[in-house]
């Protein structure tokens, strides 16, 4: 019995060499049909350099040359998995991968992407194989898949890669002629944290005096009202209200154009409408003089 080599693959290796990781533009969605209709899984995928498709069902790759399933790919990137009448046997768990081929090493990953290990064996009879992570088996599920391709390929897929998944990864094979092992180890380097706004000094209540984030100018009375600011990124929102109060300015009223008096040697005299008011000065409460009272215009 012989372990091959070792071919690791994370999708961020193609975008440092100029090219695009695998990525789906529409992911496979769950059927539930009956039994003996048709039935299509469909999904896009691209990636440069053009990944390899390769499809599953409950692990094991379907083959191309399968006479129950019709596999296709169009030039957009569309790829469809078709049975014309659903069976039994085809209730299951269906997989794609689509991947590119990279060299061999330990790995960085950051968290949240996608990590696949590779491994290629050979014997007689055929070798049992299982994956190990810090010396503790991996059982399937919604984050790890293991899936044999048909030249012998074993791949472990995890997805989204977490803090917990890093450590050193064994993969062991072995039949009745004996054991071989490969270990790797995988770094996940910390998402980038992101930390939702706050606001260091929030709006306060204030008047057409002054600005804090925003200028009204000339503020009007139609301006009054509540004020919301917001701060948005990809870890949240926040805002915060303030009241805007628009206080019209006092105007003097307007007042009657002064007339001028002849000079008179009494200082109680009393200006009214009509002229010189003498009888006023000293008693309020009385009437004006009465019209044809000697009274000097502008033009005197």
């Amino acid at each position: 019995m012989g372990v091959g080599v070792l071919e690791v693959q994370h999708d961020e290796d193609a975008a440092g060499q100029g090219g695009a990781p695998p990525a789906f533009a529409q992911k496979l969605k769950h059927l539930k049909v009956f039994e003996g209709v048709a039935v299509t899984f469909t999904c896009r995928v691209h990636g440069d350099p053009k990944p390899k498709i390769y499809w599953f069902k409950d692990g094991k790759q379907i083959s191309k040359r399968s006479e129950h399933y019709r596999i296709s790919r169009e030039a957009d990137g569309t790829c469809s998995l078709h049975t014309a009448a659903a069976l039994l046997d085809d209730d299951g768990n269906y997989t794609i991968m689509a991947a590119n081929p990279q060299a061999p090493g330990d790995l960085i990953v950051q968290e949240g992407r996608l990590c696949r290990m590779d491994c290629k064996v050979s014997g007689l009879p055929t070798p049992d194989l299982i994956w190990q992570l810090n010396g503790q088996t991996i059982r399937p599920d919604s984050a790890h898949k293991m899936l044999v391709r048909e030249n012998g390929v074993h791949s472990l897929v995890v997805e989204p890669v977490s803090s917990r998944d890093a450590g050193i990864y064994t993969c062991i094979a072995s039949n009745r002629a004996g054991q071989n092992s490969f270990n790797l180890e995988l770094i996940v380097a910390a998402k980038e944290m992101h930390k939702a706004p706050c606001f260091v000094e929030k709006l306060q209540n204030t008047d057409n005096s002054g600005y804090l984030c925003m200028i009204i100018q000339p503020a009007m009375k139609e301006d009054a009202g509540w004020y919301t600011v917001s701060a948005k990124n990809e870890a949240g929102i926040v805002s915060t209200t303030a009241r805007l109060d628009v206080h019209t300015p006092w105007q003097q009223p307007n007042q009657p154009k002064p007339r001028k008096v002849r000079p008179s040697a009494s200082r109680y005299a009393a200006l009214t409408e009509r002229g010189l008011d003498v009888k006023a000065a000293f008693f309020p409460d009385s009437s004006p003089l009465p019209p044809g009272a000697l009274v000097e215009s502008d033009d005197l």
